[in-house]
């Protein structure tokens, strides 16, 4: 079997429904490849965990940082 790997801008109508039209055959496999979290999502998800440190200063967080 072959692997053929696109990439294309979601947001154009044309290619989203030639996607679409090519999903639907039969034999075509899809795999979704999930994409990098932004830095909100990987934030939000280290305050959910604990993951965060705090400093009373800036001195304070200078030598946490060198620690």
């Amino acid at each position: 079997m072959a692997t053929i790997t696109l990439s294309y801008d979601g947001r154009n109508t044309v290619i989203r429904d030639l996607i679409a039209a090519l999903v639907r055959l039969d034999g075509i496999n899809v795999e979704n490849k999930k994409r990098r979290k932004n830095s909100f999502k990987t934030s939000l998800e280290e305050l959910n965990t604990g993951e965060l440190y705090e400093a009373k200063d800036g001195k304070d967080l200078v030598a946490q940082c060198l620690k």
